[in-house]
């Protein structure tokens, strides 16, 4: 979970910044819309639960329900 916040939250942010001002967007708009960007990634990792597509957390096998109705 640690890369993602990293990667998400902080690296795309900071890249998004980085090419606005590289296009000539004046530097306080640019910090504005990587905080936007930072701010909607959070809010669509809630959204989706933070997990990865894919992905399921560890559950005890005897607790699953498709598992206990194929026994």
């Amino acid at each position: 979970m640690g890369r993602h916040m990293l990667t998400y939250h902080v690296v795309v942010p900071l890249a998004v910044v980085a090419v606005l001002v590289l296009v000539g967007v004046p530097l306080a708009s640019a910090i504005r819309v990587g905080i936007a960007t930072g701010c909607i990634g959070m809010v669509v990792m809630m959204a989706t639960g933070g997990m990865h597509h894919g992905h399921r957390a560890p559950t005890d096998a005897a607790s699953d329900d498709s598992v206990a109705k194929t026994r």
